[in-house]
């Protein structure tokens, strides 16, 4: 039962861990304060080389059980039965699944085959999965009909889907799934939320363009005949498992007449083929509801209409956290340094604002041995309580110079350490005022000697923007004022990072010279 748990305000979301264990259960988490790293717990397969990635935001949860936030009160199971036109068809009825290896969408393949054998109905269905191990592309192609010569040929030739469910945008909205496509014709039902594929583990900034892939959708199809949500959320909300994301998918197909099949001949196949039967029933039934009831009653349907920040808003939003982190970093003059050198940006160009808020928070925020300590001590236990109703206790993945001082030339070495390393945290914490004295003996080390020096570089750098600001020279200078956006991670990774960002403005510089 032990599961591994990562601190996201830890976290610098430098991909390390991904780097360590080319695992597609760690997943991106954009947040006011840069993306970061979470777990899904669900498709996390436990062998734990995550944790060997050079970051002290690992936690190991011993005897974890997950939380469960279960809303049955909004649930009914009185629904009625659709009716299925379609079982009239005197074609095939080619019903196509996409989606990321490791999700279950092979799993309702053979739902739906299962089911269709129940009804004394002939079935054909291919896994197209080829190289798609866990994390993985995913394609099963599924055919029904009441006439045996109707499924001469398995795969579904382009245009000729009638239903679509995709697991997740970016597969649905790929160009083998997007030529099965045809306006009048095929009807889709996608999850919007963003699961990545193992190219996330090799490219951490590696970001999806939603927007982009639900239009493609719904221009290859028709929009009235699209339909989107977040049945991810929704699993875990009502399940407390993103694991029954796709079987609440199916129950919004079939609640909404897509899928030619009865209820309790789906019913009796997750009886026959899932030994979680009844949670997968409850998971069908979550996603009928959602379609009966109408997408106003759940906050589970994506909409480009729903309400967006504005620009504005935004830029308050984050810029507010930053400076609430760095007064609770460095104190009350730390946070108004960094509050006047953004607005003197802002008042420049808007967009120049938004880059010295990011790079200039970068670069004072620094999360050292007293500010690690810290954010383990406020957010650890909290952050593992949202996550966990109970658990036995918990062990924290940490790499103490001290212990990796005969370590030279190599890659430091992790330990695991109980909670009573809390102790060393507070202790840590209180000799925050040491801090870049000459009693700081954190301070004396590389990182923290270019931490000190890339402040001092940005500085200058800022007071050179701000004269040399102008429409002319308006897209160097914010190249310049961004540089240290890619600094991230801790001791060797961030060493690194900073030495590249350092390279990039001498050479930028010496470009505009």
């Amino acid at each position: 039962k032990d599961r591994i748990f990562i601190n996201s305000e830890v976290c610098e979301g430098c991909g390390d861990c991904g780097v360590q264990s080319n695992c597609v259960a760690i997943l991106p988490l954009d947040t006011v304060l840069g993306r970061k790293r979470i777990i899904d717990q669900s498709s996390c397969n436990k062998d734990f080389s995550c944790a060997d990635g050079f970051c002290p935001s690992f936690v190991t949860v011993e005897d974890g059980c997950l939380s469960s936030n279960a809303e049955d009160n909004s649930l009914s199971t009185s629904i009625p039965e659709p009716n299925k036109s379609l079982e009239n068809a005197n074609e095939s009825y080619n019903i196509v699944l996409t989606g990321i290896g490791g999700t279950g969408v092979v799993t309702i393949g053979t739902l739906l085959a299962s089911a269709a054998k129940e009804e004394n109905k002939y079935v054909g269905i291919m896994e197209m999965a080829g190289l798609a191990q866990k994390g993985g592309e995913v394609h099963v192609h599924c055919k029904i009909s009441n006439n045996r010569s109707k499924i001469s040929a398995i795969r579904v030739p382009e245009g000729q889907a009638d239903v679509i469910i995709g697991g997740d945008l970016l597969v649905t909205a790929s160009k083998k799934a997007l030529d099965l496509l045809k306006k009048g014709r095929t009807k889709v039902v996608c999850n919007t939320n963003e699961l990545l594929t193992g190219d996330f583990t090799r490219h951490p900034n590696l970001k999806l363009n939603a927007e982009a892939m639900s239009v493609s959708i719904e221009e290859r199809a028709q929009k009235e005949s699209v339909w989107f949500l977040d049945s991810t959320k929704a699993a875990k909300t009502f399940l407390g498992d993103s694991i029954f994301s796709n079987i609440i998918l199916l129950g919004f197909a079939f609640q909404a007449g897509l899928i030619p099949l009865k209820l309790s001949s789906l019913e009796t196949a997750f009886k026959q083929k899932a030994s979680n039967h009844a949670e997968n029933i409850k998971a069908f039934n979550v996603g009928r509801n959602i379609q009966y009831n109408g997408f106003d009653k759940y906050n589970y349907v994506a909409s480009k209409n729903e309400e967006i920040k504005s620009k504005t808003t935004k830029f308050e939003s984050e810029f507010s956290a930053k400076k609430k982190r760095l007064y609770d970093f460095g104190g009350r003059l730390l946070a108004q340094k960094y509050e006047s050198k953004v607005k003197i940006a802002k008042k420049l160009d808007p967009e120049l604002g938004n880059a010295v808020m990011t790079g200039y928070f970068k670069v004072l925020y620094r999360k050292d041995e007293y500010e690690v300590s810290r954010l383990h001590l406020v957010y650890s236990k909290k952050l593992i309580t949202d996550t966990f109703s109970s658990y036995k206790k918990l062990r924290f993945h940490l790499a103490p110079p001290v212990l990796n001082f005969l370590n030279k030339g190599n890659r430091p070495k992790k330990y695991m350490f109980g909670e009573w390393v809390l102790l060393i945290f507070k202790l840590i914490v209180i000799l925050r005022p040491l801090r870049n004295t000459l009693f700081d003996v954190f301070g004396y080390s590389k990182e923290r000697k270019l931490e000190k020096k890339l402040i001092a570089f940005y500085e200058k750098d800022l007071e050179f923007i701000f004269q040399k600001f102008c429409h002319q020279k308006r897209s160097y200078l914010l190249t310049l004022a961004g540089i240290p956006n890619d600094v991230k991670g801790f001791g060797f990774i961030k060493e690194q990072a900073m030495n590249e960002a350092l390279n990039n403005r001498l050479s930028l510089l010496r470009k505009y010279q």
